[in-house]
């Protein structure tokens, strides 16, 4: 442990000594080289671990820094049994590697209060993107599993998977949002632009949003041309072949939401989604403006079967 602390220590004095555009960390963080090419809008990004070996399994105070763990492009790692609050930004990055995050606890992961200004990152618990290299033409397949994640106001998501080649199992985690929120809408599990997934098990409850130009769900699932350049992270790649099953969807202002979108009046590729075996309910207690058990906007080949809807909110 000693030799990776003095090489990431290294590493932040070269990044200043150049004068680049990524700035010297805060005591106690480490720059992760992500972006490549960091802006104003998408600064580049300082983490509590970068790139550590073997499990993390520590209570990982990240506060002062954008991230708390970070992978990046070709590394393997291993959460089990961690503790992770306080980041600005993410609390797991995986950025084009292969790792599990199991049985661990993430919470704070957001500012105290609307500081966000022209940044364009919004908090994520888990976020996965950039996909990982083929192993022997074999996608990796990402573990995403047991954990418990506790949005705070200004948290955006849960769990967040993207772009193509990024491809997860989020099973059996426990995600609650912050209830209503009339700042963010938040989004329990999130995949999108072309990344794969199999949702299973998971409990995710108290998605509310109060605003009046959007709302927050359990599970959303998107992508296509359509909302190319929406966000930083968002391709003009369909997002298919995504599994949603036996989850527990309770108080979200929509259990569900699929849409994958072309452009203009043209007809979406198909994208094989399928949802099925889902409880989904809403007691009404916090209503909200828009309220459904699952939402589909647009798409082509899905499948949505044998749910359960119920509650006086859908």
């Amino acid at each position: 442990m000693k030799k990776l602390l003095i090489v990431l220590i290294v590493l932040c004095g070269v990044f200043t000594a150049w004068g680049s555009a990524f700035p010297q960390c805060s005591s106690g963080c480490y720059p992760t080289n992500f972006p490549a090419t960091p802006t104003t809008a998408n600064p580049a990004l300082c983490a509590a671990l970068v790139n550590p070996t073997g499990t993390v399994n520590a209570t990982i105070n990240a506060t002062g820094c954008d991230v708390g763990v970070y992978y990046g492009p070709g590394n393997k790692g291993f959460i089990e049994g961690a503790n992770i609050s306080g980041a600005t930004y993410f609390g797991v990055l995986v950025n084009g590697a292969s790792v599990s995050v199991l049985d661990s606890n993430i919470s704070n992961i957001g500012p105290l209060s609307n500081t966000f200004g022209n940044i364009q990152y919004r908090p994520v618990g888990i976020f996965y993107l950039n996909g990982d290299k083929p192993h022997h033409h074999k996608i990796q397949r990402n573990k995403i599993e047991g954990n418990t994640i506790t949005l705070p106001t200004w948290g955006k998501g849960g769990i967040v998977a993207k772009n193509p080649g990024t491809v997860v199992e989020i099973k059996n985690n426990t995600i609650k949002g912050s209830g209503l929120n009339s700042g963010i809408a938040q989004n329990g599990i999130e995949i999108g632009d072309g990344a794969q997934a199999d949702i299973a098990g998971n409990t995710v409850e108290s998605n509310q949003y109060q605003g009046t130009d959007t709302y927050a769900t359990g599970i959303l699932i998107y992508g296509g041309p359509g909302f190319a350049g929406e966000g930083v992270f968002e391709g003009p790649n369909y997002t298919g072949n995504v599994n949603v099953h036996d989850n527990t969807l309770t108080n979200n202002d929509v259990g569900v939401y699929l849409s994958n979108m072309n452009t203009g009046n043209l007809i979406p590729s198909r994208t094989w989604n399928v949802i099925n075996h889902n409880q989904i309910s809403n007691d009404n207690s916090n209503p909200n403006i828009f309220n459904t058990g699952i939402a589909y906007a647009s798409g082509h080949g899905d499948t949505i079967s044998e749910n359960t809807i119920y509650g006086t909110g859908y």
